[in-house]
């Protein structure tokens, strides 16, 4: 039986993908930072499949909990599928945010991306088979004024899974950056959005986490593209805008606006 390591695997878009991939008869190994939370993970998954689930109690966005996990992870021969959904968003110009925000932020999203694919890929490699998915974003297509980091370390994710796709050619052992856009999750509760437009959004653009993990799932293993947009409405989006003039001019537009809306910000907080 193989195993499936989960980061961000008490809630969200992470616990989905463990309860689809224990389902589907995978052991789990759940990657978190408190050890409540994968307790109570790990003892619900146990109830209700018939498979081992064990845990990892680290950091994976700190260097020594990375590493604790790096070892780990490499002296596993049955992994067969990593997904790395650990990750959480912010608002604020990157002078406003404090420098060890931004810094676990990258860490934990790219970093921690990469050195989990690294720790896994030679024990993927030889067993003839492997699936490495990362939960990117829609933000990795655009940004505005309050998410240039956040944005950024999304593009890293879907550029970390096209070159992963060239290097594993012939493998069996693919990679997918799943980006999806508003999902109901917890994502949205930690202070950063209490004041957005979010809630605003019409139904039909919110994504369930299990409808990620379905859709990715299902992706990884019909199709052999890198990168994922996940649900219809985002799709059409982004479609549009890479329509040549339209497009460009709708994306011109949108850091346009965002443009006016900094300086505004920027000098009634600091008239002078």
């Amino acid at each position: 039986m193989s195993t499936a390591v989960i980061t961000g695997a008490t809630s969200g878009i992470g616990k989905a993908f463990a309860e689809k991939l224990a389902e589907s008869g995978h052991n789990i190994i759940i990657i978190s930072r408190k050890q409540e939370s994968a307790d109570k993970t790990e003892a619900e998954l146990k109830n209700k499949y018939s498979v081992n689930v064990s845990s990892i109690v680290a950091d994976p966005g700190a260097h020594e909990g990375l590493y604790r996990i790096y070892g780990k992870l490499e002296k596993e021969n049955d992994i067969e599928f990593l997904v790395h959904a650990a990750g959480y968003g912010t608002t604020g110009n990157v002078e406003e945010l404090e420098p060890d925000l931004l810094e676990n932020q990258i860490y934990l999203h790219d970093t921690a991306a990469t050195l989990l694919a690294r720790a896994v890929i030679p024990g993927m490699v030889k067993r003839g088979k492997g699936r490495i998915i990362f939960i990117s974003s829609l933000a990795a297509f655009m940004t505005t004024a309050d998410f240039t980091v956040y944005s950024a370390t999304k593009v890293f994710l879907n550029m970390l899974s096209k070159g992963l796709k060239v290097e594993l050619a012939g493998t069996n052992v693919k990679t997918l950056a799943v980006c999806p856009g508003l999902v109901k999750t917890d994502f949205w509760n930690n202070g950063y959005f209490d004041d957005s437009d979010y809630t605003k959004a019409p139904e039909s653009y919110w994504l369930s986490p299990e409808e990620v993990a379905d859709e990715s799932l299902a992706f990884i293993e019909k199709r052999n593209k890198p990168v994922m947009i996940a649900g219809r409405s985002n799709r059409a989006f982004v479609g549009f805008l890479n329509i040549p003039l339209i497009g460009t001019a709708a994306n011109a537009l949108m850091m346009s606006s965002s443009e006016k809306k900094a300086a505004k910000k920027r000098f009634s907080e600091n008239p002078e």
